[in-house]
């Protein structure tokens, strides 16, 4: 159904770069999923650093921290 969304929630323990590296190899396997418009894999937890969200495909994106607790999202981070 074209109207509905799926949200999965991904909490990163450990090494971020490893773990969605893994988890890529994994989701590519399933392109009915990747090429869907109504999923989102949203990355939480142990993230990349915002300046390298823009190179992630376009289903995951990141949660983010208010900038009075984090860093700034400009940019391409921004959109991720």
């Amino acid at each position: 159904d074209k109207n509905k969304m799926l949200q999965l929630l991904i909490d990163i323990k450990t090494d971020s770069l490893a773990i969605l590296k893994r988890l890529i190899q994994k989701v590519k396997t399933y392109p009915l999923m990747t090429r869907c418009a109504g999923v989102k894999l949203v990355i939480t937890g142990n993230r990349p650093a915002i300046a390298d969200f823009a190179g992630y495909a376009s289903y995951i994106y990141f949660d983010g921290e208010l900038p009075i607790h984090g860093p700034y999202y400009g940019g391409s981070g921004l959109f991720k």
